[in-house]
């Protein structure tokens, strides 16, 4: 009969965001609440030993726009001790007490830092907490990624990658090249690599503009594998420190339409890529250092 149901929850609105557990509490973001009165976007907290929805902060008005199926919240709460942190897709950047929900501080891509998305479909991304910082991707040339104090919302650098079409959805990775931290992202221009220390972009791999850039890549060691959809493909390149804390990166193999991925994702699994054909519901599986498809 299947396993045994434990609890069931109600409160958690609509959206694409996933759940974020930690500490015995279950975070999601969504709008159109049953447990609201109106249609707005929330943040919900939940109990999970027993699925009780312990509160929820109201983050601002839900996204509308265009048809039913693309509406809603995107993004996936991150948890970090007792603060979290929240991107909604009208790319408000909001602070919360995990104990109460409590708004700690806010701030706005695009206001605050001239941000710019590549496409029309609304922020996604998951901010990256390291350390004592708060990294995102406003997107523009003005400041592509950014770090910012996480318990202020200050902002500590700006990366200015010149030319860059503007965020797309994914979230940003950490690797470690030769003693240099870099975070790695895509925007609506392809990928790249920004030092951790004073936001400098050290590295990019520019593909030509698509109609949405999506996937987050995949690290391994001094390894990055990207993808973007609509009939793009996929790419691995090699980060190399070349001294002073700089970071070149060489391709291993260049973007390849059978790795192509909308929006499903790609995971990595041993030596093995595992996606969806751009979104035609057929996935394969790629050997990670060729780009060959095993099937």
């Amino acid at each position: 009969d299947g396993p045994k149901l434990v609890w069931e929850a109600a409160g958690a609105g609509r959206g694409y965001s996933s759940l974020a557990i930690a500490d015995g509490k279950i975070y999601t973001l969504g709008d159109g609440l049953s447990t609201a009165e109106d249609k707005d976007e929330y943040l919900s907290c939940f109990s999970e030993a027993d699925g009780k929805q312990l509160w929820k902060t109201k983050t601002g008005k839900a996204w509308t726009s265009g048809q039913e199926s693309w509406q809603s919240s995107r993004s996936t709460p991150t948890i970090d001790g007792a603060m979290v942190y929240i991107l909604t897709p009208h790319c408000d950047l909001v602070c919360c007490s995990t104990a109460d929900g409590n708004e700690l501080w806010r701030k706005n891509l695009k206001s605050d830092f001239g941000g710019s998305k590549a496409d029309g479909w609304g922020y996604s991304e998951s901010v990256l907490i390291d350390g004592d910082r708060l990294i995102c991707t406003p997107g523009s040339s003005k400041a592509t990624m950014v770090a910012l104090d996480k318990k202020t919302g200050e902002t500590i650098w700006k990366c200015a990658s010149e030319g860059d079409k503007g965020a797309g959805h994914a979230s940003i990775v950490i690797t470690t090249v030769g003693g240099n931290r870099v975070y790695v992202t895509t925007t609506g221009s392809g990928c790249l690599g920004v030092r951790a220390d004073d936001g400098t972009r050290l590295w990019q791999y520019p593909i030509d503009r698509t109609t949405a850039v999506i996937p987050t890549p995949i690290v391994r060691g001094d390894l990055v594998f990207f993808a973007a959809g609509y009939k793009r493909g996929g790419a691995l390149l090699k980060q190399k420190a070349v001294g002073d804390g700089k970071v070149e990166v060489e391709e291993i193999y260049p973007i390849t339409p059978a790795l192509a991925n909308k929006h499903g994702g790609i995971v990595l699994v041993g030596d093995y890529l595992y996606g969806d054909s751009d979104d035609a519901g057929v996935p394969w599986c790629a050997d990670l250092m060729t780009g060959e498809i095993k099937w």
